[in-house]
């Protein structure tokens, strides 16, 4: 069954590299659901991916999609909420990871799930 109007957010696990971790990191995103127009519109924004301009920062461009997260730790050991600071605090420790982040939130909206 297919609703004509998708649920607003999504869960989507995005595979992050991790130096020194040949398995790396996997995290859960609650992402926001976008439209095609809408979609179109986000991508084009001069943000995470351009590359002349004025620019977003990476985290405010993400931080359109992102709702929540699970999995990232604080260094306590503690679940880390998610927070446009936190998301800042993992782009800053692993370089890959916005365009992880992007990637994985087209690939959720765009590819069709394979199955058996």
């Amino acid at each position: 069954m297919i609703k004509l109007k998708p649920n607003p957010t999504f869960k989507h696990t995005v595979a992050l590299t991790v130096a020194g971790s040949a398995e790396g990191a996997k995290v859960e995103f609650t992402f926001r659901h976008k439209g095609v127009a809408a979609l179109d519109a986000w991508v084009k924004k001069p943000g995470l991916m351009a590359r002349d301009g004025v620019t977003l920062s990476s985290v405010q461009y993400l931080d359109e999609v992102i709702e929540a997260w699970s999995g990232p730790i604080n260094d306590d050991g503690t679940d880390a909420l998610y927070s446009p600071e936190a998301l800042q605090r993992l782009l800053d420790a692993y370089p890959p990871s916005a365009q992880e982040i992007y990637d994985g939130y087209r690939a959720a909206l765009e590819t069709s799930r394979a199955k058996n």
